[in-house]
């Protein structure tokens, strides 16, 4: 497995993590949040790396 993957701070978590901001900025929909979830392949109820 790759390292960034692993720690999330690969392209596809730092775009996710962008996603959930605007979210709770009102930018985004939840849909729009949903498929950008999808579209990076984040596990949103994986542990967190650094506690695990």
């Amino acid at each position: 497995m790759n390292l960034r993957r692993f720690f999330e701070v690969d392209a596809n978590h730092i775009a996710a993590a962008a996603m959930v901001d605007l979210f709770r900025e009102g930018a985004v929909s939840e849909k729009d949040l949903q498929a950008a979830l999808k579209k990076y392949d984040i596990d949103g109820g994986k542990p967190n790396p650094r506690l695990s």
